[in-house]
């Protein structure tokens, strides 16, 4: 295909492969265009529903606009080996995918960020807490204080081993809320209005922190919107996501 220009358009290079993080097996769906590098790496984060069509059309289409683009099916989920820990050897993960895409030829080092909605947004903060790596996050509708979500959401007590009274370290490490002073990246925070699965006052609670710290962020609160967006509100929150990384990352 050409473009008007009437050079060819370099076609797209997608598929799954295998990365393997701590001696578990996992897939990692990867996407960028058939051109030489340096691209900026985008890393897409999936919820706690897992990996599902979504996230690989939204890799594509960043694929489409320049970005190299990986998106890990975590730990525990589908084809996936080992268990899902909410919010501890998933972030291991993330940092060790980080360190094995950063040797790729295609990709500019300099240029990282990274997407994550609900866990997946959950991960990216907490990874980014711990890695400068990470010169941008977009993070939608994800928890900071897992010990509160799990009053809430019983399952997460099941997934750490026990409640925030037997196990108040494992939640305290799990919750960026504990760690914001150490995130050294440029957020774009969107939540829905109307969301109780993660209440909205949880990003309230980040966006206040981040503000004392005077850190570097937007926030977006998005009316009428639940966890699970509607179409308008996700073209909405895409449409916001894509500018946010093109500004900063520039491909």
């Amino acid at each position: 295909m050409k473009n008007i220009s009437g050079s060819v358009k370099p076609r797209i290079l997608s598929g799954w492969e295998v990365f393997e993080s701590e001696g578990l097996k996992l897939r990692l769906f990867t996407a960028r265009l058939d051109k030489k590098g340096p691209l900026p790496l985008v890393l897409v984060n999936h919820g706690g529903g897992g990996m599902d069509d979504i996230y690989e059309h939204m890799s594509v289409h960043l694929a489409s606009l320049g970005y190299a683009v990986a998106c890990l099916n975590f730990r525990g989920y589908y084809g996936s080996e080992g268990k899902q820990e909410y919010g501890k050897g998933e972030i291991r993960d993330v940092l060790n995918l980080v360190d094995f895409l950063k040797a790729r030829d295609y990709v500019d080092i300099n240029r990282i960020g990274m997407f994550g909605y609900s866990r997946g947004g959950l991960h990216a903060l907490l990874a980014a807490e711990r890695s400068d790596d990470f010169k941008v996050l977009v993070i939608w509708s994800a928890p900071v204080d897992v010990a509160e979500l799990s009053r809430l959401h019983p399952f997460i007590m099941d997934l750490v081993g026990g409640s925030p009274e037997e196990l108040p370290d494992e939640y305290y490490m799990r919750s960026p809320i504990n760690f914001v002073e150490d995130i050294n990246s440029r957020l774009l925070i969107i939540h829905g209005e109307l969301d109780i699965v993660v209440p909205t006052h949880q990003a309230l609670r980040l966006t206040e922190r981040l503000k004392e710290l005077g850190k570097d962020f937007e926030f977006k609160i998005l009316p009428g919107e639940g966890h699970t967006m509607g179409p308008e509100g996700f073209n909405l929150a895409w449409k916001e996501t894509v500018a946010f990384l093109n500004r900063f990352l520039r491909p």
